[in-house]
C-alpha cells in the first residue's frame, strides 16, 4: 500500500510519525502519538490482516484542548442569509482542514451535520461547487489543501432539512460493503444470462429523483442494486447503508428516505457496526520519556502479527495498549408496507 500523508491546514498542528505504516497523525504536544482505527468483525486470521489494513488508513489523531486564548469567538447572530451561508462554508472549511472545533480526530471522524432548509441548501451547494454530477470538482476555497480533488460524500434530507457530509470511510466500513457486494455477485452469477445482463451493482453513485416530502433530497448509497425493467427503465431496487461512525438513528433516517422517498426502491439493508470502547488514543497523555520507553516500531516494521486479539472481534492490543476496541454489529432488512407505503422491518436483527 502506498504511503499517504495528511497535512491538516492548521499551522498549530504538529505532525507526528506513526508507528503504523503509512499513518500520519497530529498530537496536542510535540510528542509522537500513535492513532487507533476500528477493528473488523472477522474470524481471527482475517482479523489480523484487516487490523493492519485498517490501521494503515491514515487519520489525524486528537489535539489537546484549546486554551482560553485559543478559543474562537462565537459569531454574533445575523439576519443576512449570505452571511449565514458564509458561516456554513467556513464551518465546512474548518471540518475539512481539521481546524478549530474539529481538530480532534474523534470529532472530525463523525462527519459534519448541518441543519439547512432546502431554499438555503441550493445556494450553499453552488458556493461549494457541489453541483457536479461526477463529484470531481476541486472546491475553489480548498484548492491548496491536500487530498481535495473530490468533494466529500454527502447526503441531503429535505424532510429533515439535514445535510450530512461524511469523513473518509474506514477500511472496516469498506470491507463490510465489499463482503456484501461479493455475495450479490455470486448470487447474480446463478441466474440466467438474460437476467444477469439486466442487473448492475453500483457504488458511489449520486441518486436524486426523490418524491413527495423528500423532493429535493440527494443521497449516495454505500451500494445499490439496479435493474433494467421490461420497459427499458433503469431502476434502483436494493440499497445498502453501512454505519460505523453514524448512529443507528441516522441509518433509520437514510432508510426512510430511500423507501418513502423513492418508489423504485424495494428493500434497504442496514448494517450497524460499533466499537467498544469508543476510540481514544491510548498514549496521548504519556510523557515524552514514558513514550520513548515503549520502543514502538518504526513505520513499515509493524504488521498484523504484532497485535494481540483478545477475541476474534477485538480488542486489539499492541505494547499493552488497546488500539482497537471490540467490534460488534448487526444488520436488518427494511421494506415498504404495501398498503400504507411506510417503511417496516421485515427481518429479525442479525447480531454478530
Amino acid at each position: 500500500m502506498d504511503s499517504q500523508t495528511h497535512v491538516p491546514g492548521s499551522q498549530k498542528t504538529h505532525l507526528c510519525r506513526s508507528v503504523f505504516p503509512p499513518i500520519y497523525y497530529s498530537s496536542g504536544r510535540d510528542t509522537h502519538r500513535p492513532t487507533q482505527q476500528p477493528s473488523p468483525t472477522t474470524p481471527s486470521a482475517v482479523a489480523q490482516r484487516l487490523v493492519s489494513q485498517h490501521l494503515a488508513h491514515h487519520h489525524t489523531s486528537g489535539l489537546g484542548e484549546k486554551t482560553p486564548s485559543q478559543e474562537e469567538e462565537v459569531p454574533s447572530t445575523r439576519d443576512c442569509k449570505s452571511t449565514h451561508r458564509h458561516d456554513l462554508v467556513q464551518m465546512f472549511r474548518d471540518w475539512f482542514a481539521g481546524e478549530g472545533e474539529f481538530r480532534l480526530a474523534e470529532v472530525r471522524q463523525r462527519g459534519l451535520t448541518i441543519q439547512i432548509p432546502i431554499q438555503d441548501f441550493r445556494p450553499f451547494r453552488r458556493a461549494l461547487n457541489m453541483d457536479d454530477d461526477e463529484k470531481l470538482v476541486v472546491c475553489s476555497f480548498i484548492r491548496n489543501l491536500p487530498n481535495s480533488s473530490r468533494f466529500p460524500k454527502y447526503s441531503y434530507n429535505s424532510l429533515l432539512s439535514t445535510l450530512k457530509i461524511q469523513s473518509r470511510p474506514s477500511a472496516l466500513h469498506e470491507q463490510a460493503i465489499s463482503t456484501i457486494s461479493q455475495g450479490f455477485v455470486l448470487a447474480i452469477h446463478k441466474v440466467s444470462p438474460e437476467l444477469r445482463r439486466r442487473i448492475s451493482i453500483v457504488t458511489n453513485e449520486q441518486l436524486n429523483g426523490f418524491v413527495s416530502q423528500y423532493k429535493g433530497s440527494h443521497k449516495i448509497p454505500d451500494m445499490a442494486l439496479k435493474t433494467w425493467d421490461t420497459a427499458g427503465r433503469y431502476k434502483t431496487k436494493f440499497v445498502l447503508e453501512v454505519g460505523l461512525t453514524e448512529t443507528y438513528e441516522m441509518l433509520l433516517e437514510d432508510m426512510k428516505m430511500w423507501l418513502e422517498g423513492r418508489n423504485d426502491v424495494s428493500a434497504v439493508m442496514l448494517v450497524k457496526l460499533q466499537e467498544d470502547p469508543d476510540y481514544h488514543c491510548p498514549t496521548r497523555n504519556l510523557s515524552d520519556q514514558d513514550y520513548a520507553h515503549q520502543s514502538f516500531h518504526e513505520a513499515g516494521e509493524i504488521g498484523g502479527d504484532d497485535f494481540t486479539l483478545v477475541t476474534s472481534y477485538g480488542p486489539a492490543l499492541y505494547k499493552g495498549y488497546v488500539w482497537v476496541g471490540r467490534v460488534s454489529g448487526f444488520f436488518e432488512i427494511w421494506k415498504r408496507e404495501p398498503v400504507s407505503g411506510s417503511a417496516i422491518c421485515t427481518s429479525n436483527r442479525i447480531v454478530s
